[in-house]
């Protein structure tokens, strides 16, 4: 079994992992990444996986890839799907039902900061995006698929709807367990990752946004902004909360009308920009919504013109419309101690742990607080590029 880390080891954006087992070439996920970049049209760059280092495990052309496994929908896990197919045309991809249904949004999603971008640049984004989505085989959690010599299952993992568990099982080479990014916490949206108790997999490829140190802090939550919320509401002001992530944008809507029921919050009008609106319509298919009478699409905007009083959610570009503006910090993904426990019920013999950059306890070595909590399980730290024989 072979392991190249293709993107998002120690850091977040391009998550990109391939994975040679039992005669079969794998990638798990295909994301993009976002650099700020002052000196860019749009204020940004992305950047993809570097695919390179394929050439070291025997593959002479990406298209050689047999098969791609998708954990869920978010531009650093989706977003190269377009660019992707392109160079892999007969590539079977796979992801479920749910990511399927939502994945072209979210991937659009990325379309939120880019203030700059022409029509013609986005109308060739969502092009390639609807090809890419409609590549996709869809899957339901708990049933088994066939990819050459390997069994493959989706298991829920939280974090977003329809994020899965990837578990590939090799009667030759043994089983591996990919995460995605994960949440133990049920919310309105998605109950917390699902794992049968009799699952253990040599191999647990996890990716450990948080894992970084067992003091670590989470980022606060919402609650940290319902007296902020409530004095815009009472100065009869406008106030705006931005978020980057369409999921995000959800949550905070249903963080919001739960405090509006119980009177923490005052009630008031909620605006929501498009992109959220479009998402919450195809959630809706699946069952899940959280916009309700209260709520209504942005109205149209102008810098100098007065603004209904009320909360407006919506992208970032939106900022300079408003003076008041209430920022979020919060996290859909696992922390310390939910990593700390999936590695405990799961017991393998090898964690590799990817989307974990150490940029809060340096002095610490935060993010390999994990192997000295588990000494006995042999931890992999991967370097992008670099073959690792497992």
């Amino acid at each position: 079994m072979k392991f190249i880390a293709l993107g998002a080891t120690n850091s977040v954006g391009a998550s990109c992992y391939f994975l040679q087992i039992d005669g079969t070439n794998l990638l798990l996920d295909c994301g993009k990444g976002i650099l700020q970049n002052k000196f860019s049209s749009n204020g940004h760059n992305t950047f993809g996986p570097d695919f390179t280092s394929l050439s070291d495990v025997g593959l002479v052309s990406i298209a050689q890839i047999d098969a791609i496994l998708i954990s869920h929908g978010h531009y650093d896990h989706i977003g190269y799907l377009p660019e992707i197919i392109q160079q892999c045309p007969d590539t079977p991809i796979y992801a479920t039902s749910t990511t399927k249904k939502l994945g072209h949004y979210l991937i659009m999603d990325n379309l939120n900061i880019s203030e700059n971008i022409s029509l013609e640049q986005k109308n060739s984004i969502e092009l390639n995006s609807i090809n890419a989505i409609e590549r996709i085989h869809p899957l339901n959690f708990l049933k088994p698929i066939q990819i050459g010599a390997l069994q493959v299952t989706f298991y829920e993992a939280g974090h977003v709807p329809g994020a899965a568990m990837i578990l590939i099982e090799s009667q030759n080479e043994g089983s591996v367990l990919y995460t995605g990014d994960f949440r133990n916490t049920t919310t309105k949206l998605t109950p917390g990752y699902l794992l049968p108790d009799t699952m253990q997999p040599d191999i647990l490829l996890m990716c450990g946004l948080h894992a970084k140190h067992p003091k670590y802090i989470m980022p606060d939550g919402l609650d940290s902004i319902v007296n902020k919320i409530n004095e815009a509401i009472w100065n009869n002001v406008p106030c705006f909360i931005p978020t980057r992530e369409l999921t995000k944008g959800i949550e905070i809507i249903s963080f919001l009308a739960d405090k509006m029921q119980t009177s923490d919050i005052a009630f008031t009008p909620i605006f929501v920009d498009d992109n959220i609106w479009n998402l919450n319509e195809r959630l809706q298919e699946i069952g899940i919504s959280v916009i309700n009478e209260q709520c209504s699409r942005f109205p149209y905007l102008t810098i100098k013109g007065k603004k209904a009083a009320g909360i407006y959610i919506g992208g970032k570009k939106y900022r300079h419309f408003f003076q008041t503006i209430i920022d979020t910090k919060f996290s859909l993904h696992a922390g310390y101690s939910d990593c700390s426990e999936l590695i405990e019920e799961l017991n393998p013999a090898t964690v590799i742990l990817v989307h974990s950059p150490d940029d809060t306890y340096p002095e610490q070595k935060g993010n390999f607080a994990l192997s000295k909590e588990y000494p006995d399980i042999n931890f992999i730290y991967p370097q992008v590029g670099r073959q690792y024989d497992l």
